[in-house]
């Protein structure tokens, strides 16, 4: 779903914070959710983002790599995570 303000067509943006996993969410409508998962999902400092594929097709190429949701699609979302557990392979 897109939104016009201006003129311009922009996604809808939805903080999930305080709804997700509490309520339903009708994921077609957004752009991009996010959610600071302290509340509901895990530990603070832990963010949960969905974003369409559409958006990440039309972001700007200028962003530095930790700011670009590009860099966490290509690594399945484990560009900054450390390792936890010793590799069983």
């Amino acid at each position: 779903m897109e939104n016009r303000a201006g003129g311009r067509s922009a996604p809808l943006v939805c903080d999930a914070s305080s709804d997700f996993l509490h309520k339903s969410i009708d994921m077609d409508r957004y752009g991009l959710i996010y959610a600071g998962a302290q509340k509901n999902l895990g530990p603070a400092g832990l963010t949960l983002v969905i974003i369409r594929k559409d958006l990440l097709e039309r972001a700007t190429e200028n962003l530095p790599i930790m700011l670009d949701y590009n860099t966490y699609a290509k690594h399945q979302s484990l560009y900054n995570t450390p390792p936890v557990l010793p590799s069983t392979s």
